[in-house]
């Protein structure tokens, strides 16, 4: 049972056996579910009222900002889930706003950032550079980014993957200065955000050949360059079972489905089956497996790994 099936599941229960009151008005802003979520699971915890008050505060406080706010509610309700006390919580939460503002500042300056709605297209761009904020990426790149890529990221979300397909290059040992210029090509090119994400998970892959041997990288771009997808480029790994992608495929994806084990967040557009959508439930399921990482790498008593935001070995 993934972890947000089950967080909902004892929130259900905890409900019945607690009933749930009204909390201050401040969360008035927030999805009535997120407000009574996060008051079952702080009363759970022992929590007042007023601490209660303060988490949900943060989270319309984003809000209000113009911010996507499922993400931080989301972590909010992580942390208590897993009973780390508020005093913890809050500072991921406001480092998770950090980046969200700083996300969409450079969405907005690169002429990416739509009509600035918190919701939709705008705030999932939001959230996915938010991530790659989080995984390394410098806002520089990303401004070199949208400018190598010319029109193919004339839309955030095209834009955001774009710098976490950067990140895993990065992830891979490359510099931000390699790692733009190939990237950039395949937002040129139209790829896809699976497209994107794929490409960033095999250079990350192959990242110990790329770095002894440069002029293979540079035939990894001369291929994006001839509009090449992932799965082209490295079929050769995969098929011939040699050099580090012999089993490439079987392993990438026996390492994707452990990445995705570590939640199931509910979102309201999951039920969505567009030709985005399922790429979209891919990214947002190893999304939320990797911030467990945060409030682990926070506590250490729960002996969690540091490997959050792209350095534990995971590659979405």
């Amino acid at each position: 049972m993934s972890v947000w099936i089950k967080i909902r599941w004892a929130i259900g229960v905890i409900a019945l056996m607690m009933g749930t009151g009204p909390v201050a008005s401040q969360a008035a802003s927030l999805a009535g579910q997120d407000v009574q979520d996060v008051t079952v699971l702080g009363r759970s915890r022992g929590h007042s009222e007023e601490t209660i008050s303060r988490l949900l505060d943060q989270a319309k406080q984003a809000a209000d900002q113009g911010l996507p706010e499922r993400p931080i509610v989301n972590k909010i309700k992580e942390g208590l889930a897993k009973g780390v006390p508020p005093e913890r919580i809050q500072p991921v939460v406001r480092e998770m706003v950090g980046r969200l503002r700083e996300a969409r500042d450079v969405l907005r300056e690169v002429g990416q950032g739509g009509s600035g709605e918190r919701g939709g297209e705008d705030g999932r761009a939001a959230e996915v550079m938010a991530e790659a904020l989080g995984r390394g990426v410098t806002v520089d790149e990303i401004r070199s980014l949208g400018r190598s890529s010319g029109k193919g990221s004339r839309n955030g979300e095209a834009l955001a993957f774009g710098a976490k397909g950067l990140a895993l290059t990065k992830e891979a040992g490359l510099s931000g200065a390699e790692g733009v210029p190939v990237i950039g090509e395949a937002l040129r090119q139209g790829f896809r955000s699976d497209e994107l994400l794929d490409l960033g998970r095999e250079i990350k892959k192959h990242g110990h050949e790329f770095r002894s041997d440069r002029q293979r990288f540079q035939d990894i771009k001369k291929a994006v360059e001839r509009g090449e997808r992932p799965d082209k480029i490295f079929e050769r790994d995969r098929t011939s079972g040699s050099g580090h992608g012999g089993s490439g495929g079987k392993n990438s994806r026996a390492e994707n489905r452990d990445s995705f084990k570590g939640s199931d967040r509910e979102r309201s557009g999951n039920d969505e089956r567009s030709d985005k959508g399922g790429d979209r439930d891919r990214v947002d399921r190893g999304r939320d497996s990797r911030n467990e990482s945060d409030f682990s790498r926070d506590r250490g008593d729960r002996g969690g790994s540091s490997g959050g935001h792209g350095r534990g070995g995971r590659d979405d």
